[in-house]
């Protein structure tokens, strides 16, 4: 297994890393603590800590009870049937214009499709954008970013996770509002970390 940390970081030195296994890798599982230390800092250690939800209920699914974690969970699973890719940018975009943005999947031979649902967990500073549905009989999808003026320069890192079951789907079973149902589906990947080339404001 190896990992793929962004260049760059975002937000409150917020870096995406995405995690790769081999075809011929075991499957297995572990729990991995992250580390980190501090830019400019002599070394110095930043600790890793994240707070779930363990405990749901009313009103409107809140987390009733969440605990701390110094470490995430690890696992080498079965292939998926599926796999995306983001089609590579190959020209800078200007801080303050738009640019498009394709999704490619590719679906194993032999296995009925599936709807996916994409999202971006890591833009460009001050980029927003909201899931993509890909239909079951889709292979690709389009989608425009629009870059703030205020966006640094730089080579931002852009991470896409998908879902097997679509947010449609989810939300005509109920789940997860109230009432037990039975995902259908329900798997997570992600495409390998892109690059996009911010450029500065062109001056008039």
């Amino acid at each position: 297994m190896k990992a793929d940390a962004a260049k760059l970081p975002l937000a409150s030195g917020y870096y995406p890393v995405v995690l790769s296994a081999g075809s011929d890798a075991e499957l297995s599982g572990t729990f991995a603590k992250p580390t980190g230390k501090a830019p400019g800092s002599n070394g110095t250690e930043v600790p890793f800590e994240q707070r779930l939800g363990m405990v749901y209920s009313h009103p409107a699914y809140t987390a009733w009870h969440t605990e701390r974690f110094s470490s995430v969970p690890v696992a080498v699973v079965e292939k998926l049937p599926y796999t995306i890719n983001v089609a590579p940018i190959s020209e800078g975009v200007e801080a303050g214009k738009k640019v498009a943005l394709t999704l490619t999947v590719a679906r194993s031979p032999g296995e009925p499709p599936q709807p996916l649902t994409a999202m971006f967990p890591a833009l460009p500073p001050g980029v927003v954008h909201g899931r993509v549905e890909i239909p079951a009989d889709s292979s690709e999808a389009s989608l425009e970013l629009e870059i703030p003026a205020a966006c640094p320069p730089g080579e931002w890192p852009i991470a896409v996770v998908v879902c097997d079951s679509d947010a449609a789907h989810l939300r005509k079973e109920g789940w997860p509002y109230y009432q037990y149902v039975v995902v259908k589906g329900h798997h997570w990947t992600c495409a390998p970390l892109t690059y996009l080339r911010v450029l500065p404001v062109a001056k008039p």
